[in-house]
């Protein structure tokens, strides 16, 4: 799909998504704030390479803000229309709770509208949905703006925000990744293609929380927990790796991989690793999995 096509799939999506959103609002629906603050993790991750984290989940009804990174000092205020008054008052409480001290910015995001005034604190910015495509589209990969697309996609049903709690849906992850694709090392792997595919189906149940299409968890993008966050991103990132790694061992015009010694030796360490962080996350969570690679 070319970069014009996928812009123009993110604005029809966006465009469908603030309806629905402004068709509740107006018969007096106001449970839309946990989508739009969801929403608002992906589109600054891709628009502004920002990773917040939802402060709502750490402190109930917390002052000013919703969203932050910690480390770039970055804070975020969600709402469905950013007016005037709405603006106005985040400031004063921004500043009455003294957050310039935590955070060097301010972002104020109206997801339907936001109504930029003339003069603000040096500090603030007000941006809407255009200003995060213009950002996305100056700034993105093809590749990255067709996972922005999917993010928006993901939340043109309310009913996708389901309640799931994060330690059972990380418990199906760590279950599928206690498999013979990670646990077998390469002298004793079976079919490369089978491995492959059991790989797939780990990165399959991270990216979408499903496994051939069918629902199996929820996906990384609807997880609230830091580290299982970072876990799953390392791990997507390791299985990228094996399979780059097997890849490069195919033969020219041929579904057959030669993969040498070096090779193999470099993925069954990405295993050891795979193996690891797993274990890690399986303790800090109290999940009772232990993966040991087979000899």
């Amino acid at each position: 799909m070319t970069f014009q096509a996928v812009i123009n799939n993110v604005i029809e999506d966006i465009a469908l998504l603030q309806r629905y959103i402004e068709l509740k609002s107006e018969v007096g629906f106001n449970d839309m704030q946990r989508l739009i603050e969801v929403l608002a993790v992906s589109v600054f991750r891709y628009a502004y390479g920002y990773n917040l984290v939802n402060l709502n989940q750490i402190r109930m009804n917390f002052p000013a803000i919703d969203l932050a990174d910690e480390n770039k000092k970055v804070s975020v205020q969600v709402t469905t229309n950013a007016s005037a008054q709405k603006i106005n008052k985040t400031i004063k409480t921004y500043e009455a709770h003294d957050l310039r001290k935590d955070y060097d910015k301010l972002f104020i995001f109206g997801f339907c509208n936001a109504k930029k005034p003339k003069s603000l604190p040096s500090y603030c910015n007000i941006v809407d949905m255009s200003d995060i495509i213009n950002n996305t589209t100056n700034n993105c990969s093809n590749e990255e703006l067709q996972n922005l697309c999917d993010a928006i996609r993901r939340h043109q049903d309310y009913r996708r925000l389901h309640p799931w709690d994060d330690k059972n849906c990380l418990e199906i992850l760590l279950n599928n990744i206690d498999r013979n694709a990670i646990k077998h090392r390469m002298s004793c792997e079976g079919n490369i293609d089978d491995m492959l595919k059991g790989l797939k189906e780990i990165s399959e149940l991270i990216g979408k929380g499903t496994i051939d299409g069918k629902v199996k968890s929820k996906c990384l993008d609807d997880f609230h927990d830091e580290d299982m966050i970072r876990f799953m991103r390392s791990i997507k990132d390791m299985i990228a790796e094996i399979s780059a790694i097997v890849n490069r061992g195919r033969m020219s015009g041929s579904v057959f991989s030669c993969i040498e010694l070096p090779g193999m030796m470099e993925i069954d360490q990405i295993k050891e690793n795979i193996a690891k962080l797993t274990n890690e996350i399986a303790k800090m969570k109290d999940i009772s999995i232990n993966i040991k690679l087979r000899k």
